[in-house]
């Protein structure tokens, strides 16, 4: 069985939500002992500003469903063995990255876009309207998402094709609402 995610500091249903000019979490603060340092979860307008941001087990921000994040000025600081720094996901509708900073190692990505496993249903609109611009030493993950428009910014992408997400995101979709049917609180998984 996994760990419950565990994170530095969570957002739910927030709007108008700045989080501005801060190291987070604070230096002397072990960011590992942490899945993501900031949670947003269908939060609307939110601005993250002039931060940096030391990435935690999963990411440094995870944006969850949605609409209107914007984060801008923003270092984030990643050590293996974080997956990367940044994941805009669950059919969002608006987000920009403006001079964000990717610095150090993630082991998959800088950031992911796109739907992702729990978040993902059959007719669930894709991830879209994003910007990226003038942003430093990005790789970019993405699944299924309207591509976002890209200026004065290198970025390496990779993107996989709905033939090869779609029939797993399906079966976990078609499993959850079965054990959601039948009560089961959770799926014991072999160590």
């Amino acid at each position: 069985m996994s760990e419950p995610d565990v994170n530095f500091e969570s957002h739910w249903q927030t709007t108008g939500l700045v989080i501005e000019s801060r190291t987070i979490p604070p230096l002397g603060t072990n960011p590992k002992a942490y899945s993501d340092i900031l949670k947003f979860s269908d939060c609307t307008t939110t601005v993250v500003n002039n931060c940096t941001i030391f990435c935690g087990k999963e990411n440094g921000a995870d944006a969850v469903r949605g609409e209107g994040y914007l984060f801008q000025n923003i270092d984030f600081i990643t050590t293996s063995p974080s997956f990367g720094a940044l994941t805009i996901k669950g059919s969002i509708n608006g987000w920009t990255l403006d001079n964000c900073r990717f610095n150090g190692v993630g082991d998959k990505y800088d950031v992911e876009v796109g739907q992702f496993d729990n978040y993902w249903y059959p007719g669930r609109p894709p991830t879209r309207n994003g910007t990226i611009k003038s942003c430093v030493a990005l790789y970019l993950r993405l699944w299924d998402e309207e591509a976002p428009t890209v200026t004065n910014t290198t970025v390496k992408t990779r993107k996989y094709p709905k033939i090869i997400w779609f029939p797993y995101f399906l079966f976990r979709y078609v499993q959850i609402r079965i054990t959601n049917a039948l009560g089961i609180t959770q799926i014991k998984t072999k160590p």
